[in-house]
């Protein structure tokens, strides 16, 4: 059983994965309608509006900037360009080195 789950969450679809992600999402928006965390919110209408438009927006953005981001990686690669391709090193040191280059980049 349990190595069904996990292959399945290995290899889960990007539609699931949203649709977990809604889900929760609304459950969330749920729970925060009947109980809220702050009562003093004047219009919960207005506020959920305001966090909605936030939501779209980081979506909107970030799916621009992973589509750049996985476009420029495709480019580099099969081009043969960047860092990485400068020394030969072992594979697990290449990714290593990869990753802090990307997180100390992207920061």
């Amino acid at each position: 059983m349990l190595e069904i789950l996990a292959d399945f969450r290995g290899n889960i679809p990007s539609y699931i994965r949203s649709l977990i992600l809604v889900i929760g999402l609304v459950n969330l928006w749920i729970i925060e309608g009947i109980i809220p965390r702050r009562a003093l919110i004047p219009s919960r209408t207005k506020h959920a509006i305001t966090n909605l438009f936030f939501t779209c927006t980081i979506l909107l953005i970030n799916l621009i900037l992973g589509y750049r981001l996985l476009w420029s990686s495709y480019l580099t690669l099969s081009h043969e360009y960047g860092l990485s391709h400068l020394f030969v090193l072992h594979w697990l040191i290449e990714f290593l080195m990869v990753l802090f280059l990307l997180d100390f980049i992207g920061a």
